[in-house]
């Protein structure tokens, strides 16, 4: 996660909790910011950032409110070699673990 001034400045950076997705910023000076996730390459999440206004009195972080970001999924790239080239005609499939077809 990282913290932006609203010219898009870093002003603080913090990892979210592995388990819960928790993050947390401490803010001290009243401004204007934008919230903006880092995920991993290929991992998508909504919104991908979120502007906000900071009071200290009236505003979402000092009403005590989360911000949150929902996940919406990831990409798998890659390609398939046979040897030191590219095979050709191979059909690759995503699948569930109970088999079901998924794309």
């Amino acid at each position: 996660m990282k913290l932006l001034t609203k010219n898009g400045a870093l002003k603080d950076k913090t990892d979210c909790s592995p388990s819960n997705g928790y993050y947390f910023f401490p803010i001290y000076d009243k401004g204007d910011y934008v919230l903006r996730i880092a995920p991993p390459p290929g991992w998508s999440f909504e919104p991908k950032e979120v502007k906000l206004t900071f009071d200290g009195k009236k505003d979402i972080c000092s009403l005590g409110y989360d911000i949150n970001f929902a996940f919406r999924g990831f990409g798998i790239t890659g390609r398939v070699i046979l040897g030191s080239s590219a095979a050709r005609g191979i059909q690759v499939q995503l699948r569930a673990l109970d088999g079901f077809l998924r794309a």
